[in-house]
């Protein structure tokens, strides 16, 4: 009975079972015991799950804060471009209008020159008229006629000649206005455009 016992608990020993002392399964015994028993404590069934839906959501959201900086680095892009066609736009302007005042400027001079001119031919034209029917010599009148005649020649050249002065700088200065125009358009609408540009980085 004695040595019964002894062959039971020689079969219970983990050497009689191909076991080392070591590797003896810490809960409960050889039988029915997982693999893992055998190395470690650890329980998995503790170990959370995977969340699959918040891997996902995270990376929405870190693709959308990437979107979210390509967008702003491309509407201050944007900005910049508007900001360096807008000064060209102006430095535009300035020229313009100072031509605008040289040429109403020099058109008003030959305003001025015209109107003397007509004056002193509407003199001429007196003085003629008085020395074609006053009784001098012929031979005195002839020559002072003659000189006359010239004098009125010269002037109605010269009208002539500031009367197309005063054409070409009108017809500049129409050009010169309806380019203004146009660059206080394009001002205006560059204004508009940074606007909302700036309102859309506000926003982020």
């Amino acid at each position: 009975m004695e040595e019964k016992s002894r062959l039971v608990c020689a079969s219970n020993a983990p050497e009689a079972n191909g076991l080392e002392e070591n590797d003896k399964p810490i809960h409960g015994d050889v039988k029915g015991s997982r693999k893992s028993d055998w190395f470690c404590d650890f329980d998995d069934s503790e170990a959370e799950p995977l969340d699959l839906t918040a891997v996902k959501r995270e990376g929405r959201a870190r693709a959308r804060v990437n979107a979210s900086s390509t967008n702003l680095d491309r509407q201050k892009e944007e900005l910049a471009c508007l900001q360096i066609c807008k000064g060209e736009v102006e430095d535009a302007l300035r020229k313009t209008q100072h031509a605008e005042v040289e040429l109403r400027d020099n058109l008003a001079i030959l305003k001025t020159r015209l109107e003397e001119e007509n004056h002193r031919q509407e003199n001429e034209k007196v003085l003629f008229a008085i020395d074609n029917i006053d009784k001098v010599d012929t031979s005195r009148k002839t020559w002072h006629l003659g000189g006359k005649a010239t004098d009125l020649l010269k002037s109605e050249e010269e009208k002539t000649k500031v009367q197309t002065e005063i054409k070409l700088s009108r017809e500049k200065l129409r050009l010169v206005r309806s380019e203004l125009e146009d660059l206080h358009k394009k001002s205006a609408k560059i204004e508009n455009e940074m606007q909302a540009v700036q309102m859309d980085i506000q926003k982020g």
